[in-house]
């Protein structure tokens, strides 16, 4: 019994000691990550549409608007195996890894949708998992910014704790804006209304 507890006590002191390491090395890379990258000064430019531009409403199960993600993002992003997005209850995931000392650290940031009035959408950040270790969530945002290629009308603003996407950026043959009037997450059913204006 007695060679048990002091190989379990072995153990647990090689974990601490495993994860204070982590912490060290981890949070000046993610220091620097946060003064490079950081885009919270980025302000939308355009206003919002009138009440008479064409909408169209779409429907999706949970899984099928996951699939669309995937599909754009695998489509115009290099690095979009190396992380996940999905939404589901109302909330978006954003989950990737990456190794440190042979171990997987896994990261999940948990976000919550509003639109703003020019229809573009706002990720509030509102929950982060790192493995074990506990570090402040700017600096994890801000990371996440400069080692993942996200496409240009992806704003990351660790300082607001929150993701601007601005799809008034985006570039479409057949229209010139697009924009988000309303989305409501169901338990089996996401609703979104695009704004499609025509000139």
């Amino acid at each position: 019994m007695a060679r048990t507890t002091k190989r379990s006590k072995k153990t647990n002191g090689w974990k601490i000691f495993s994860f204070i390491l982590i912490t060290v090395m981890i949070i000046p890379w993610i220091v620097i990550a946060v003064q490079l990258t950081d885009d919270s000064a980025y302000t939308p430019e355009k206003a919002a549409l009138p009440t008479s531009t064409p909408k169209v409403t779409m429907y999706f199960s949970p899984a099928d608007l996951n699939k669309v993600i995937a599909g754009y993002l695998s489509a115009n992003t290099k690095d979009s195996s190396k992380y996940q997005v999905t939404a589901a209850d109302g909330y978006v995931y954003f989950k990737t890894n990456f190794e440190f000392l042979k171990q997987a650290i896994n990261v999940t940031l948990t976000f919550k949708p509003e639109l703003d009035e020019a229809g573009n959408v706002i990720l509030h950040q509102e929950g982060m998992e790192l493995g074990k270790v506990k570090l402040p969530v700017s600096l994890v945002m801000n990371a996440v910014s400069k080692n993942f290629d996200f496409p240009e009308w992806i704003h990351v603003q660790g300082a607001k704790k929150q993701v601007y996407l601005a799809l008034d950026e985006i570039e479409s043959k057949t229209f010139p804006r697009l924009a988000i009037d309303s989305f409501a997450f169901e338990a089996e059913r996401i609703t979104i209304t695009l704004l499609l204006p025509t000139n």
